[in-house]
């Protein structure tokens, strides 16, 4: 299939892993890629899709936490740890 062409995108399975599905969006838009791409996921409702969503949903809470508090972390002042040992 010819990526640079499509226009729409449809996943029909999920993946347990959400960098799995960022990384296929990420391909729809790769370079050469001239047009929007719509993506969607079928979702059947009342099914193991449900239960795999929220999941990701909270794996990508997650991810953004850390990656806040990452960002929050390098942007501290560096500290300096010493420590000094008496001589008896």
């Amino acid at each position: 299939m010819l990526l640079q062409a499509a226009s729409m995108v449809v996943f029909a399975e999920y993946s347990w892993t959400p960098g799995t599905l960022v990384q296929a969006e990420d391909r729809v838009h790769r370079i050469g890629q001239a047009n929007s791409v719509n993506v969607y996921y079928l979702h059947a409702k009342g099914s193991i899709d449900d239960i795999i969503w929220q999941t990701l949903e909270h794996k990508l809470d997650d991810v953004g936490q850390v990656l806040t508090f990452v960002s929050t972390i390098a942007c501290l002042p560096s500290i300096v740890w010493w420590s000094t040992s008496a001589k008896v």
